[in-house]
């Protein structure tokens, strides 16, 4: 999995050394890899770290080491969704199951919230109405404000950033065509080697036997 989209991220890049693509693209990845969104996505990743260990102290039953579940992955993806999608689901959070109650006339089924925690529901309640808030409504309106800055400065220079990068795939590409070359040129004298061999094999034959028609 990682090599395939390893690959394919070499060949995006490869792409960028097009004009078409190259200058209209460029700028944008270089406002998101700049050094300006590396620190605020640093800052992002500290924010993240201290809400999952803020959540994980919680001895909520759900996120306990079990057999066949990965607890950790699943408590770190919903306080991910909480602080970067905004995602706020607090029955999930507090590790409640919908339950499935049978209505009395007919067999008609009803799904009904399970019944709240009387221990964790208010952290819960504070924690996510403070991280849905501050952290995903905050973070994704300064983002959009880090990235669109960078970007305009970047788009004012999109030739010298299009140049820049096409420079350094440039020598890539010459090493490659001088590898290719090389590739080339003995294999042509490899197959050069075996027709003259066969040639000289073929004479020997018709001086051996003059009377063997050709």
């Amino acid at each position: 999995m990682g090599a395939i989209g390893v690959k394919w991220m070499h060949l995006i890049l490869e792409c960028m050394c097009i004009e078409f693509f190259g200058k209209s693209v460029l700028p944008a990845f270089s406002a998101i890899t700049g050094s300006e969104a590396r620190k605020f996505m640093a800052f992002l990743v500290l924010v993240v770290a201290g809400s999952f260990q803020a959540y994980w102290s919680l001895p909520i039953p759900e996120n306990q080491p079990r057999q066949g579940v990965s607890e950790l992955w699943k408590s770190f993806t919903a306080v991910f969704r909480l602080d970067i999608l905004g995602d706020y689901d607090v029955w999930e959070l507090e590790g409640v199951h919908d339950q499935i109650n049978k209505s009395v006339p007919g067999d008609m089924y009803d799904i009904v919230e399970g019944p709240e925690s009387q221990l964790y529901h208010d952290g819960i309640q504070l924690m996510g109405t403070f991280l849905s808030c501050f952290v995903a409504v905050g973070a994704m309106n300064m983002s959009i404000g880090v990235l669109s800055k960078s970007y305009d400065e970047n788009k004012a220079r999109a030739n010298q950033i299009y140049c820049h990068f096409k420079a350094g795939y440039t020598f890539k590409f010459l090493q490659r065509q001088v590898f290719s070359n090389n590739l080339g040129s003995k294999i042509w004298g490899v197959l050069c080697c075996f027709c003259s061999s066969s040639d000289e094999s073929e004479g020997n034959n018709i001086l051996e036997n003059p009377m063997r028609p050709l």
